[in-house]
């Protein structure tokens, strides 16, 4: 299937297994994602890229864009720079990709784009709607390498918010950190959909590799 060539899946089951010795170093990151700039799984991203030392540049949706895969908006899109090397599109998250490398960052592109985190798991036949997968996509396929982060939801909480979600998110940041730094951009032929539990850190136990389903 053509969008299982284009993804590498990377499940947290179940603290860390030990990742390599060799680093990318400190990179250029465009930050993306589809719940909207200001949502709190890439605020808690973003937070955690810089504080280890990473050059990040949110570009992400101005409000929330869930569901709308790779698409694009049809006319030109208005951007709203905020403080702290921030942007807001006024459209999709691929127009967010799509401005970012080719416009705001053109003439200084990243090293690697990051969509996420994102409010819910993505996986099986929901990568085909995800915009969190879909902004990662079109930034694969303009020659980046990219990687798509998502927070598992539990249904019981529904009425209450998705607290155990909210309180991922920093733990899901901080694991995305670590493998950013411990990861070969050289060797990213595909695009790494990475999906993290709505569990407490202490309660993950480690790593899967997975194909799409």
């Amino acid at each position: 299937h053509p969008m299982e060539a284009t993804l590498r899946y990377l499940f947290c089951i179940i603290l860390l297994l030990p990742f390599s010795s060799y680093g990318a170093g400190k990179l250029r990151i465009l930050l993306t994602n589809d719940d909207g700039y200001d949502s709190p799984g890439i605020t808690a991203l973003h937070r955690a890229l810089k504080n280890a030392g990473h050059t990040v540049y949110l570009i992400a949706p101005a409000t929330q864009q869930s569901g709308a895969s790779a698409s694009i908006t049809a006319r030109g899109v208005k951007v709203t720079t905020h403080p702290d090397q921030v942007w807001a599109v006024h459209g999709r998250p691929a127009d967010a990709v799509r401005g970012g490398l080719g416009y705001i960052l053109y003439n200084n592109p990243p090293d690697l784009v990051v969509s996420g985190a994102n409010f819910g798991q993505n996986t099986g036949q929901d990568v085909n709607i995800s915009g969190t997968v879909g902004a990662a996509i079109t930034a694969f396929r303009l020659g980046f390498p990219a990687m798509a982060v998502s927070v598992g939801i539990n249904f019981e909480e529904r009425d209450r918010g998705f607290p155990s979600t909210i309180g991922a998110f920093s733990g899901a940041a901080r694991m995305v950190t670590r493998l950013i730094d411990n990861m070969d951009l050289d060797d990213m032929t595909a695009v790494l959909n990475v999906n993290y539990p709505a569990v407490l850190p202490l309660d993950v136990r480690g790593v899967r590799w997975s194909k799409l389903s």
